[in-house]
């Protein structure tokens, strides 16, 4: 077998030839022949595999980037989702306090209609107290007397002096007061004593039961007594009222000494 090789080529698995001559196979050539094949087998295998593994990478690349191409698709697609998510919510936040500045608005709104209608309730029921008050007939008196008596038991005595009489409820003839309507009436009454050793006891009569008493007694010459009392009592409209005496001594009276006095007033 005859074999035109470079020198250089063949220097490198230490074969001597003579550039352009032909080389005449020496004892071992074969070995070198078969060597040098399996050497350039093994390289075409190597280089094989490395562009076989290059190719692999470059599809791992494709891969890869087509990995990344789609991951930054999506992290656009996240990022619009949340930007979106971001635009609702301030748009919610918006309509929340939009309506709760709505109901804030209504709560005021029906807050003054319950005002107005307190105000309006207030006035029509003073309202309707004043003209019930205008409707109920007025009635009021204040009596004395103005002249010394000497008075029995459960004599009544007679204010024969009538300083007001609004609506005529007291007649000064038989010293009685008449309730025209029901409701509450207010009541005072006053006896009084002068001089020593006097002494008188007044009961107030509502048709003839006894409601207060009072009293004046004196002790010595210059003394001077009077005795009051008071009351509120519910009546019918007929009923009568009146003071009496229980026990007295005298009862002083004239012009000047308006000291024994009866009032009543009709109050609701």
């Amino acid at each position: 077998m005859e074999y035109t090789v470079f020198y250089s080529f063949l220097l490198i698995f230490g074969v001597e030839v003579t550039c352009g001559m032909k080389a005449t196979p020496s004892a071992g050539a074969a070995d070198v022949d078969a060597g040098v094949i399996r050497r350039l087998e093994m390289l075409e295998q190597s280089q094989r595999e490395s562009k076989l593994e290059i190719q692999r990478l470059q599809q791992l690349t494709v891969e890869q980037s087509d990995t990344i191409q789609e991951l930054r698709t999506e992290a656009v697609a996240q990022k619009q989702t949340i930007a979106s998510l971001r635009d609702q919510v301030k748009r919610n936040e918006n309509k929340m306090m939009h309506d709760y500045e709505h109901v804030l608005r209504q709560c005021s709104d029906v807050l003054k209609l319950v005002r107005d209608s307190e105000r309006n309730q207030t006035g029509l029921l003073t309202k309707g107290i004043r003209n019930k008050r205008q409707s109920e007939e007025k009635l009021a008196f204040t009596a004395y007397t103005d002249k010394p008596m000497t008075p029995s038991p459960t004599e009544i005595i007679k204010f024969d002096q009538v300083l007001t009489n609004i609506g005529d409820g007291y007649n000064v003839n038989s010293g009685m007061f008449t309730a025209n309507q029901n409701g509450l009436y207010l009541f005072s009454f006053t006896v009084s004593e002068v001089a020593e050793n006097h002494f008188i006891w007044a009961d107030l009569l509502v048709n003839g039961v006894k409601q207060l008493e009072t009293a004046a007694e004196t002790f010595h010459k210059d003394q001077d007594v009077q005795g009051t009392n008071m009351a509120v009592v519910s009546l019918q409209s007929g009923d009568l009222v009146w003071v009496a005496t229980r026990t007295a001594t005298q009862l002083p009276g004239g012009p000047a000494y308006r000291l024994t006095t009866f009032t009543g007033a009709f109050l609701y």
